[in-house]
This record gives C-alpha cells, structure tokens and sequence, in this order.
C-alpha cells in the first residue's frame, strides 16, 4: 500500500464504477483505499459518492452490497477481483511504471 499514494491514476486503465455511501472520515479513508485496491489490481475505481448523516460508509456495485464497514486494502483488493472479473475486467498490473520506477518487488 506504500506505494499506492505515490501512483497516479492512468485514464488508460478500465474502470469500475461503484457508489459509496457515508460521510466524515470513514467514508474518505474508504475511498482512497478502494482506489487503492484498485489500482493494485490494475483498474481505476471512480466512485459516485451519496451522503448520509449516520453509520458507516457503505459500499455498492450496482444494488449488491460490497462492503458495509471500513475494510483494509488488501481485504478491499480480495473483494474488489470478482467485481472486476464481473465487469469484464481481468485483474492484474496494467499500467506502464514510470521512468526509473521498478516494479514492485523488484530489488532495484
């Protein structure tokens, strides 16, 4: 996840679309770890965002319930690959690295 602040969002990447509901810090820590996720499994996730007063952030594709708590990245990563596959996306790396940037895990 270290990496994920640094890495820019590539509009060549397939997008998934989901809606997040909630507000306060929860909902913006869920956000910017579902994009995150996504971008650990090669897509850009652009979310249409819906306030509500109470409770905390929840989490849709389509109608289907993904998430209705605060999650980790990698447990967001594990519920966010059969979205993707759903969508037609094949999950994995599809960006090229920047200039001088290795992939991760490299020794370089």
């Amino acid at each position: 996840m270290s990496g994920c602040a640094t890495t820019p969002d590539d509009p060549a990447l397939p997008v998934l679309r989901l809606r997040l509901v909630g507000r306060g810090d929860d909902a913006m820590r869920m956000e910017k770890r579902l994009r995150c996720a996504g971008r650990a499994l090669g897509a850009r996730v652009v979310i249409d965002w819906e306030a509500r007063q109470y409770g905390g952030p929840v989490v849709y594709y389509g109608d289907e319930v993904v998430a209705d708590r605060l999650l980790r990245t990698e447990a967001l990563e594990t519920l966010l690959r059969p979205l993707l596959e759903h969508a037609g996306i094949t999950p994995g790396c599809h960006w090229k690295h920047l200039p001088g940037t290795a992939p991760t895990g490299s020794n370089r």
